[in-house]
């Protein structure tokens, strides 16, 4: 019997070069979408809002991965040290469209990063590879956008900061958005700081910040406030006010019947019709005090001759006397009845008119003691006296103005008298006396 023997012979074939091993496609990559558009891509608002977002972090002017900078089309057509990215009219054969569609490493954005990029949408591919095939064109131009900001919360006045001057005169403090600043001596305010900047035409709706206000610093002079807000800094430069700003500093609508200046003191005293007293100073021209005798309209003010200390005749007929300084009383006893006229005859002393033709001498610190008092008659309006206080002047309704010697005890020794004319004043010399 024979056997047939069935040799298997494996044969192999040599594979000509340049043949695949494998017919395999080529990766997909991420979906780029078609786009149906009449106008060209804007490479200023469409193109470079996606690599601002997604690639300008590592491929800038300043820190230039691969040295490719993204940041406009002519850095981008000198592409990077791997030679152009981009191929004007023909995204498929850019190399910057492989990189973004992640078909070709290094994947852009990098699957992992710091910067929060994300992969692009369909659209955002769209929108690149549209714009290549149009050539890569375009310029880089500072858009400007509207932007509608939202006002904070009424209820939102949160106080983050607050200063005070160096001179201790005023406090600022921010509140939400706004800035406050006191007078801290009659504890009153004295401003709300508002930039008409933001205020857009509508004065209720001024505020000093759009965000809130974080920072307060005043200069070493006291005028200059600065502010800072969210990247913010502003200065605010205190103002003088006018003459009828500064006189209508009394509150409401109380008119000023009263008037004075201490000199000296560098002081203004104000004396309303509701009874408001109220010292100004004249450098910084705020407030430095104020008091209130309810109900009663001054009638008549007369600072002393130091300018320390001020008289105020009032409705009722009775003279109250402040500190200029600091608003003291310099006593709260009554002073004589009925009082028409009232001067200081010194630092110590003043000298008042009363019904009948009553002149009297009394001491500021204690108005009952009455040091002198004589008569010399008519209805007494007006009583001056002159520097020094050696001299006094008695003025009259019937238009007769005379001077008088006063001594300590006993009647005051009438001088000659002075006529003036209606309308007119005439001063005359009066004869000096000493008083107690």
């Amino acid at each position: 019997m024979k056997h047939a023997i069935l040799s298997m012979m494996m044969a192999w074939n040599l594979i000509p070069a340049g043949l695949p091993l494998l017919a395999a496609e080529p990766p997909a990559g991420l979906e780029v979408a078609e786009l149906s558009r009449e106008k060209p891509v804007d490479f200023t608002r469409e193109i470079l809002p996606i690599l601002r977002k997604n690639c300008l972090a590592c491929h800038n002017a300043r820190d230039a991965d691969a040295d490719l900078n993204l940041e406009t089309p002519a850095t981008i057509a000198k592409g990077g040290e791997s030679g152009v990215v981009v191929v004007p009219g023909n995204a498929n054969k850019s190399r910057l469209m492989m990189h973004v569609r992640q078909i070709e490493k290094p994947f852009m954005p990098p699957r992992r990063n710091k910067v929060s990029a994300k992969k692009l949408t369909p659209r955002q591919l769209g929108l690149i590879k549209s714009w290549i095939d149009e050539g890569a064109k375009g310029e880089v131009a500072q858009v400007a956008r509207e932007f509608n900001w939202r006002p904070l919360p009424f209820t939102l006045k949160p106080i983050y900061t607050t200063a005070i001057s160096p001179d201790g005169q005023y406090a600022a403090a921010g509140r939400g958005n706004q800035i406050f600043v006191y007078h801290l001596p009659t504890r009153r305010l004295a401003a709300r700081l508002s930039d008409p900047g933001l205020a857009k035409g509508n004065p209720a709706a001024a505020v000093a910040h759009r965000d809130v206000v974080q920072s307060l610093a005043f200069s070493p002079d006291g005028q200059t406030l600065a502010s800072g807000g969210y990247r913010v800094a502003k200065l605010w430069r205190r103002q003088s006010p006018s003459a009828n700003e500064l006189l209508n500093l009394l509150p409401g609508r109380e008119t000023v019947t009263a008037i004075g200046v201490a000199l000296g003191q560098a002081r203004l005293v104000v004396a309303g019709s509701a009874g408001g007293v109220q010292a100004i100073d004249l450098q910084s021209t705020m407030p430095l005090w104020r008091d209130q005798v309810p109900s009663q309209a001054a009638r008549q003010l007369a600072v002393s001759p130091s300018g320390k200390r001020v008289a105020v005749l009032f409705g009722d007929g009775r003279v109250r006397t402040w500190e200029t300084a600091t608003g003291e009383r310099v006593t709260r006893e009554s002073s004589p009845m009925a009082t028409q006229a009232v001067a200081w005859l010194n630092e110590q002393q003043l000298v008042s008119a009363h019904p009948g033709g009553v002149i009297k001498i009394w001491a500021a610190i204690n108005p009952s003691r009455v040091v002198n008092e004589w008569r010399p008659g008519g209805d007494i309006t007006a009583l001056a006296v002159l520097p020094g206080g050696g001299s006094i002047l008695v003025g009259r309704a019937d238009n007769t103005s005379a001077g008088q010697r006063a001594t300590s005890q006993g009647d005051a020794e009438s001088v000659r008298p002075m006529i003036t004319a209606a309308g007119r004043v005439d001063i005359g010399c009066a004869t000096e006396f000493a008083a107690a």
